[in-house]
């Protein structure tokens, strides 16, 4: 009978050391992708708040220019005549009506831009798929999913429980 030892368990030892090497990269690594990911929550959060901003001064602008062809529009109506005055009161107020509707549309756009910041971030946080009402399906038991069609999204109408759209 022989008894065989290795000399100075190099190749467990390499192990280790290469471990130990791998472990500070690891961190690294884990570090930079949290970091990227905070870093990119961060700046859809600033995104949302400087739109909320714009949104709001678009609704004082276009509160301002609704209010402008209202008294103009008030002015064209009691000082209206056929006289010169009364067609300069009508150009202003179409003119008036045109800035409004500049301003309705301004401000639209920055609804949209404020629903689309907000689902970056959500997008950025991964609660994307959470806040919307979708669930996907999978083939019952005995099914085969091999050259079967893609699961069928279930949405919620928010009266009742979960329906599918081919159902109503």
């Amino acid at each position: 009978m022989e008894f065989e030892l290795p000399i100075g368990n190099r190749a467990p030892k390499a192990r280790m050391d290469q471990r130990q090497w791998e472990l500070p990269r690891a961190m690294h690594q884990y570090r930079a992708v949290v970091d990227e990911g905070m870093t990119e929550v961060d700046l859809a959060l600033r995104e949302v708040d400087s739109i909320y901003q714009e949104m709001v001064s678009r609704w004082e602008a276009m509160q301002a220019a609704s209010a402008e062809t209202e008294y103009l529009r008030e002015r064209w109506t009691w000082l209206g005549g056929s006289d010169r005055t009364s067609a300069g009161l009508l150009e202003d107020l179409l003119l008036a009506q045109e800035r409004l509707a500049d301003e309705e549309e301004a401000f639209v756009t920055a609804q949209v831009r404020y629903v689309l910041s907000l689902t970056r971030v959500r997008r950025a946080t991964g609660t994307l798929l959470q806040s919307l009402p979708v669930v996907m399906t999978s083939p019952g038991p005995g099914r085969s999913s091999v050259g079967a069609a893609s699961p069928e999204p279930i949405v919620s109408d928010g009266d009742s429980p979960l329906v599918s759209p081919t159902s109503k």
